[in-house]
């Protein structure tokens, strides 16, 4: 799934020049204001377009102090975002990190890794100039009921992953070409759990959050798959992989009580702990999710999910 490939590479990208989960925070700006100087960062490009826009809840080491480079759940402001440049001309996709000591944008004085991106994974559709961002973001997350029961139960959670893209596919609630944000939280004493996720319309505000309880799913080193989440479902439902599945291609079916059988996923390669599976071809009622391998002749994992709508 598209959600899990930019995660999984954001976090590749910038875990080599961090340690997660620190306290240490220093102001920011908003993606915006540094979007012309990420747009001709790109050298022999002169049609750049930024595609996606991230930042990462880690600690970036600046020599004799540290910088926290995750969005500011008060303003939404980071002291680095991570421009997704595509250009047509060079046929590629490159992330540019910046930062905006002085009042103007420059890279980050760390080696962040900018290796180029298979941009099919991603979309080419530029981010709208006019995207929501800043408090409107924070506060549309914050107004969310669902957010507001997971942030009352946790309230020492990191907000570990920041990321402005375009759907490519039909995502949630927002259908394919929509500018959204995703937002995502872990709890802060139990980094390994299940996280909390939010998107929110960057045009309009909508937002929807998902997930579960953080606690209720285990270490990721469970060897097993765990049920699927949340549910009731709607559009997509997330499985956590075992370890020992991981770059291995499964086959993710979807079964009626009546017999009906639907092909959710063929052949994919988790990655990373978490697996999305798309669920809206499927009608409202009880559904039972069956994780198998490649030739599915070994099954894996059964698990019940309703979809309700």
């Amino acid at each position: 799934m598209l959600l899990l490939r930019i995660l999984i590479l954001i976090i590749l990208l910038t875990s080599a020049a961090g340690t997660a989960f620190s306290q240490l925070n220093l102001p920011g700006y908003l993606p915006s204001v540094c979007a012309s100087a990420a747009k001709n960062a790109v050298a022999g490009a002169t049609d750049g377009q930024i595609v996606a826009i991230a930042a990462v809840g880690i600690d970036v080491d600046l020599g004799i102090t540290q910088m926290f480079i995750g969005m500011n759940l008060t303003d939404g402001k980071s002291p680095m975002w991570m421009y997704l440049i595509y250009s047509a001309t060079l046929d590629t996709a490159i992330w540019v990190p910046l930062i905006r000591p002085l009042g103007s944008c420059t890279s980050p004085p760390v080696d962040v890794p900018t290796d180029g991106v298979d941009i099919s994974q991603i979309g080419t559709t530029p981010i709208p100039a006019n995207s929501v961002e800043g408090v409107n973001v924070v506060n549309a997350v914050k107004a969310n009921s669902e957010y507001q029961k997971f942030n009352a139960k946790h309230p020492d959670s990191l907000q570990f992953i920041s990321l402005l893209a375009v759907s490519t596919e039909e995502f949630l609630s927002f259908p394919a070409g929509t500018p959204y944000w995703l937002l995502g939280w872990m709890d802060y004493a139990n980094p390994t759990g299940t996280p909390f996720f939010c998107a929110v319309h960057a045009e309009n505000g909508q937002t929807v959050c998902f997930g579960g309880d953080v606690n209720s799913v285990g270490e990721s080193n469970s060897p097993t798959f765990t049920p699927a989440w949340p549910n009731p479902a709607v559009d997509v439902a997330t499985i956590t992989v075992p370890p020992t599945a991981l770059g291995k291609p499964l086959t993710i079916q979807a079964i009626s009580p009546t017999g009906e059988s639907l092909e959710l996923l063929n052949g994919v390669y988790p990655l990373g702990e978490f697996l999305l599976v798309p669920t809206h071809e499927l009608s409202n009622g009880v559904w039972y999710v069956r994780v198998l391998g490649a030739d599915q002749s070994t099954q894996h994992a059964t698990t019940q999910i309703i979809i309700q709508r």
